[in-house]
């Protein structure tokens, strides 16, 4: 018999964007940054990359990261939502990555 140990959390666990954590995708937090888009004929909820970018430094997605950095360079990104979004160290990575984006 094998045994296996895991942790459950849930959004009451984390940390907040108010304590410098970043948004969390499945977090409270997110509901009013939720937009909507069209797609085949729907309108359908989606987490702005801004949020995305958050979870996916720290899930280290290095792919997902280049080519979320690489949209928000072309198409332009919401700077107050991406600096609440973003925990110090992941807004350092940010700035870091976007400004060799520029270059």
């Amino acid at each position: 018999m094998t045994t296996v140990e895991f942790d459950i959390v849930g959004p009451e666990a984390m940390r907040t964007s108010q304590e410098g954590a970043g948004i969390w995708e499945a977090g409270p937090e997110i509901w009013p940054h939720i937009r909507r888009v069209s797609f085949r004929g729907h309108r359908v909820p989606v987490v702005p990359l801004e949020i995305q970018l958050g979870t996916s430094l720290g899930r280290g997605l290095d792919q997902r990261v280049a080519e979320i950095v690489r949209v928000l360079d072309r198409d332009g990104y919401d700077e107050m939502l991406i600096g609440k979004a973003l925990s110090p160290d992941h807004y350092e990575s940010f700035e870091r990555l976007i400004s060799a984006e520029l270059s």
